[in-house]
């Protein structure tokens, strides 16, 4: 995490923010969402109640693919729940930002 940050920070400054929210979080409530918003904390109950949740679809996916499909579209899903909470226009996923970071090292080189 640390290196993504200073990446982001070398990229766009001190505006750059990361959140890390685990693919659980998917399945945390909207009312969950505003009642703890102003902190951005939510018990560890609430949590394990999403994992539960989630190991459980999973589990009901019995194939290699169909769970890595599922597993993208819950990521996809939580990064626009996530981005739209937040009221950002851009995301920047880590792959972005390795490709960032390598061809910023060119330029210094």
């Amino acid at each position: 995490r640390n290196e993504i940050a200073a990446a982001c920070q070398a990229a766009v400054g001190d505006d750059c923010i990361i959140h890390v929210v685990p693919l659980e979080g998917v399945f945390l409530k909207q009312e969950d969402d505003d009642a703890s918003k102003e902190a951005d904390v939510r018990s560890s109950e609430q949590y394990d109640r999403a994992r539960v949740k989630l190991c459980e679809l999973l589990a009901q996916v019995t194939d290699v693919t169909g769970r890595e499909d599922l597993v993208s579209h819950l990521r996809d899903h939580l990064l626009r729940m996530v981005a739209t909470r937040l009221s950002a226009n851009k995301v920047m996923l880590q792959q972005q930002l390795t490709q960032l970071t390598t061809a910023m090292s060119r330029l210094f080189m």
